[in-house]
Order: C-alpha cells, then structure tokens, then sequence
C-alpha cells in the first residue's frame, strides 16, 4: 500500500526515464576546428558512402626546428588531442577518418615552400620523424630539438603511403612561410588553415 501510495504521488519515479546530463559546449578554438575538418571531408567526399573508414589526409606544416620559432611539437601534441576527439565521434564524419602528414617548416619560408610545393606536385612528403617519442627528438642530449637532432629521423613518403591524396593544409606555423605558401594555395584551389601565423 505504501508503495502504490508513493508511485501515485511521484509518477515520474517509476516511468520517467533518467535525463542525462548536458554535454558541454565546445570552446571557439574546437568549433574552429570542426569546421575545418567538416569542410575538407566535403571535398572528399564525392566519392560517396564507404563499407568502411576511409583515411582522409592533411598535409600539416610546422616550425619543429629552426632558429626563428620552434613552437611545432606542441601544436603537434594539440593537434593530435583533436584528431582523437574528431575520429572518436563516428556520428561527426561517418565513414572517414582524419590522418595528417606532420612536416618540418623549420620556420624558415623557402623550407616550407619548398615542402608544399612537392607535396602538391610531386606527391612526395618529408614526415618528421614518424613514430619516434618525443623524449627521443633531442638526439645528442643538448637540451634542444635541432635539426641536426631529427634530419636522421625523417622519412620521404609518397602517394602510395599518403593515399587518397591530400585535401588540406594545416600550416605554416610562421607568417613568413605562409604568405607565400597562401598565394600558391589560393592558385591550387588548395585548402589552408594556418593556426598561429600572423598574417
């Protein structure tokens, strides 16, 4: 009797389903880079449904080494937070999956245009040091990631190894090397997001 008493009187504690909680509001700086990714999978896209994950690439270009600014490892490690987050959620880019080809700008301009330029017409891409941790990038114990430290580490690939191709960059890290690398995207019809440049 207490029982059907306390059901009539709260209905919603024996019916109602439990609410989940709100999920948080992304940050602008996520937003950003949601939409970024959604407009570079639309021109991947035509294609049409796949049976399973398809990869598609992103050139990125970075000041890993390099007297001028060596901020690229820590925009790697940021940006490989969001691949994780973006490729995690199977209902944001159903059938395809981001990957990124991560370049040394050395935050000097004709390295870095020199870098887009084969990637974009030789299809061939200098990754920077794939695969090895970065408590491993500083070579010789200096205190410094150098160039000398990671050239060994590098590795060329090409369209066999970063296929389809690219749709997109994400780059240059420095304003210098992405004035220039804009000029030839814009003629390329070549997507580009550059995340600290000044320009």
């Amino acid at each position: 009797t207490d029982s059907r008493r306390l059901t009539a009187a709260c209905p919603t504690a024996a019916n109602e389903e439990p609410v989940a909680p709100a999920r948080a509001k992304p940050t602008r700086s996520q937003e950003r880079m949601l939409r970024a990714a959604q407009a570079f999978i639309s021109l991947a896209a035509v294609a049409g449904p796949v049976s399973s994950l398809q990869d598609v690439w992103l050139v990125a270009i970075n000041p890993f080494t390099g007297g001028g600014w060596d901020a690229g490892i820590s925009m790697r490690v940021g940006a490989e937070i969001m691949l994780e987050e973006i490729n995690s959620l199977s209902t944001l880019l159903p059938g395809y999956q981001l990957r990124v080809v991560w370049q040394d700008g050395e935050c000097a301009q004709a390295v870095g245009t020199n870098l887009f330029l084969r990637n974009l017409f030789d299809k061939t891409y200098e990754v920077f040091a794939p695969g090895v941790p970065l408590d491993q990038l500083d070579a010789d114990g200096s205190g410094v990631i150098t160039t000398a430290d990671t050239a060994p580490m590098n590795e060329i690939w090409n369209s066999s190894m970063v296929s389809p191709d690219p749709v997109g960059l994400l780059g240059s890290g420095c304003s210098g090397t992405a004035l220039n690398i804009a000029y030839i995207a814009y003629k390329a019809r070549f997507p580009m997001v550059s995340h600290s440049a000044t320009l």
